[in-house]
């Protein structure tokens, strides 16, 4: 008959003390991971321009080039037909536009476009005068400014959207213009600050904000 080893034999004690601490440590880690997952979410970034888009069908464009203006065409398309389509509620659907990367100009009022010549920097020209524009044609467009100026920066928040614009995307490109507009770095920025379109809200960068409009459920759209 095979021996059995009491529990008291000496020969199992390191294999019974093994045991224990690995049972002492999964214990500790499961009672600490809701107190390590708690501490991640108390840390997660707030984000007011979100907090607004509560409407069950939500989308955001990413919008990383002007496009002739089809970042805010494409953004009251989708709130327009979604609406009338599903006979939505008014407020039922929400679109986002992230004006990132060389789109980010679109963000600014004509006073910036004028002194920094954006139209010049991007290739944007003005219809009326055929030279490059001095004032953002997207945000409040004349009639023949852009393919459709119903649907202008301006017309498009109030229907309603949210608009961001990225703040990578300003330091970077304010730098650059700076010294044309005869200012230094910092002035330029932090002019472009001060000039952007009141109810427009500047992130730390476009991705990202594309990112965080994700994780709060809303669908994606290229819109550049």
């Amino acid at each position: 008959m095979p021996l059995i080893a009491h529990p008291s034999d000496p020969s199992l004690t390191p294999r019974r003390t093994f045991l224990q601490r690995l049972a002492a440590a999964s214990a500790m880690l499961a009672g600490a991971t809701p107190a390590i997952a708690d501490a991640q979410q108390a840390k997660a970034p707030a984000d007011p321009w979100l907090a607004k888009v509560t409407a069950k069908h939500r989308q955001v464009f990413d919008a990383p080039e002007h496009n002739s203006g089809f970042p805010a065409v494409f953004a009251a398309t989708y709130l327009r037909t979604m609406t009338e389509s599903y006979q939505l509620a008014p407020g039922g659907a929400h679109a986002i536009v992230v004006l990132r990367h060389w789109a980010m100009p679109m963000a600014l009022t004509d006073a910036v476009w004028n002194k920094y010549a954006i139209g010049s920097m991007f290739d944007v020209t003005d219809p009326a005068t055929k030279a490059p524009a001095r004032r953002n044609i997207f945000w409040k467009p004349n009639e023949g400014d852009v393919p459709f100026p119903q649907f202008s920066i301006e017309k498009v928040m109030a229907m309603p959207a949210t608009f961001v614009a990225c703040g990578l995307a300003l330091t970077v490109l304010s730098a650059r213009a700076a010294a044309k507009a005869g200012v230094d770095a910092a002035t330029a920025k932090r002019e472009w600050e001060a000039g952007i379109i009141p109810g427009i809200t500047v992130v730390p960068s476009g991705v990202l904000a594309v990112a965080r409009a994700q994780e709060h459920g809303c669908s994606y759209c290229y819109a550049g």
